[in-house]
């Protein structure tokens, strides 16, 4: 038969505790807080007193079931009262009286003693009954600091039998009834595992970061808003020959060049007001010794939950060997330019003469047929040599001339245009079908644009199909989209598929028979580029060829054109 139980008793102690766990609560009789953080049971270090209550809200706390081991007491319904606390969750509640024998103990208790060490819990039991043997000393040192007040915050790894190596947070608090006497003390236990998994993997990962961080072949630089560098990698300092230390003792943009620090502060201004997510640019360093260092920067922005601005994490590459080439490569280039273009004039002169000395073995030889057939070779040849001569002059100018735009009209552009390709071979073979759309005067580079429609034109009357009845050159202007857009197509040769890629390079001739420089396309390129537009091309092989050209032009400028006009 069951032993009956003095339920009036069991009561008033609960009753008792509920008014203890309020009163701490709310900070009525507040007592220390101390962190006391153990390793396999045993105590590390008891910090500061000034740390918070426990954060459990008074239901939790007020949780406790009355179970005893025969199950005769369910304290959830004492006398009709409902008492039922702390059953919430995994969080084992146990509450001592100051011998530390249980009182009282949650569902919770009951069920994860039993299965973490092998015992099951009984009222009167003493809390070191079910406490493996290593913790049980540290737990008679833990104690008496209770009883006198203090309330304390351990994180331990406790062997219990059924589960070695079990992390725990375990908070023990003392509770004082009206005349603030400790007459009871609150166990809380919660199993960590999870959290404790989850910080060592995030330690993991830090340390592997670090060491990608450090090891970096490239410069990483993290600062706060105000471009105060909270850590940069070793790559970094060894690049600007500073150390770290000397470094932050920097004003901000210090190591930068003086020209690059205006584009720098704008983009990061941008930057930081949310107008740009991230940004790249290339610009100079300057380093302890005074070197130079071409750097191509990453910056990006990091925010904190609430979308502030919190970091800036910039990427660095050293890229002073490639610019240094590059300038190289252009000084180079410039020289080449200027050498074509003195070349080119300087072999114009006895171009001429030879032309001239043709129209001279006309007039004096004019009975030769021979001698005159000899010089029809001869002639072609030289023509050949003074259109290369042309080309060549006209390309050096487009890369060494500034481009100097101005109002044109553009049916002088196409009557320049046609005049000079009028010298062609087929030209009188060619109908010309043109179309202008635009009926006002364009702000463009004149020069520019009349080498493009010149040798666009020039290009398609070349590659005819001589045999075609109809052969034809077609020419649409247009405006389109904030475009100034130049269409030539024609029903000639065409060009074939593997080799459309390719028409547009220096010195390339896509048809055997073409007797060009293979110049004419590269300089149509160029010169789109130049004024900042694309090319497009459609071909077929015996069918004909488009080529379109857009040029950017900015709708502003077309008004102003249009009033200028009128």
């Amino acid at each position: 038969m069951a032993k009956q139980v003095d339920r009036s008793h069991l009561i008033d102690q609960l009753q008792e505790l509920k008014r203890g766990l309020s009163n701490i609560l709310h900070h009525q009789h507040a007592p220390q807080l101390d962190d006391l953080s153990t390793t396999n049971g045993h105590p590390e270090e008891i910090s500061s007193p000034k740390s918070e209550i426990l954060q459990h809200d008074i239901s939790l706390l007020e949780g406790f079931q009355i179970i005893n081991t025969s199950r005769e007491i369910i304290g959830k319904n004492l006398n009709g009262t409902d008492y039922g606390l702390g059953n919430q969750g995994n969080q084992i509640l146990i509450l001592l009286d100051c011998g530390c024998k249980i009182v009282a103990f949650n569902r919770s208790a009951d069920m994860n003693i039993s299965a973490l060490s092998g015992k099951e819990l009984r009222l009167g039991m003493h809390l070191e009954e079910f406490l493996p043997d290593e913790y049980k000393l540290d737990f008679k040192e833990i104690i008496p600091q209770v009883l006198e007040g203090i309330t304390l915050h351990l994180t331990s790894q406790i062997k219990f039998e059924n589960h070695p190596g079990q992390w725990f947070e375990i908070n023990i608090l003392p509770v004082r009834d009206k005349s603030s006497r400790i007459t009871r003390i609150v166990w809380c236990m919660e199993d960590i595992k999870e959290r404790k998994e989850a910080q060592t993997n995030l330690k993991a990962l830090q340390i592997n970061f670090q060491s990608v961080f450090n090891q970096a072949a490239v410069s990483v630089i993290l600062s706060n808003i105000n471009l105060q560098v909270i850590q940069a990698n070793h790559k970094f300092y060894e690049l600007i020959e500073y150390t770290a230390e000397e470094y932050k003792a920097l004003p901000a943009l210090s190591t930068t060049h003086p020209r690059d620090v205006p584009e720098s502060k704008r983009l990061l201004k941008l930057l930081c007001e949310g107008e740009l997510d991230s940004f790249s640019l290339e610009k100079r360093l300057i380093a302890k010794t005074g070197k130079i260092i071409w750097v191509y920067v990453t910056t990006n922005i990091i925010k904190d939950p609430k979308g502030k601005p919190k970091l800036i994490i910039s990427v660095a590459q050293d890229i002073t060997d490639r610019k240094y080439a590059e300038q190289e490569l252009v000084f180079k280039s410039n020289e080449l330019d200027t050498f074509i273009y003195r070349a080119s004039h300087d072999l114009r002169g006895p171009v001429a003469s030879l032309m001239g000395l043709y129209n001279v073995v006309q007039t004096e030889f004019k009975e030769d047929a021979h001698a005159i057939e000899y010089f029809e070779h001869y002639h072609k040849s030289v023509l050949r040599l003074d259109k290369v001569l042309h080309n060549l002059i006209d390309l050096t100018k487009i890369k060494e001339t500034e481009m100097s735009p101005s109002q044109v009209d553009l049916n002088d552009i196409i009557s320049d245009c046609l005049s000079s390709v009028s010298n062609a071979a087929n030209f009188e073979k060619v109908h010309f079908k043109i179309r202008n759309d635009i009926d006002f005067k364009v702000h463009v580079d004149a020069n520019t644009l009349r080498t493009i429609l010149f040798h666009l034109l020039e290009n398609a009357v070349n590659f005819i199909q001589v045999d075609s009845k109809q052969p034809f050159v077609r020419l649409d202007i247009k405006y389109e989209s904030n475009f100034l857009v130049v269409e030539v197509a024609d029903n000639g040769q065409g060009i074939k598929k593997e080799l459309q890629s390719e028409v547009f390079n220096m010195f390339y001739r896509a048809n055997e028979r073409s007797t060009g420089s293979g110049l004419g396309l590269y300089i149509v390129r160029y010169a789109v580029e130049k004024l900042n537009g694309s090319i497009q091309l459609k071909s077929k092989e015996m069918c004909g060829t488009k080529i379109s050209v857009y040029i950017p032009y900015v709708h502003k400028t077309l008004e102003t054109s249009i009033e200028d006009t009128n």
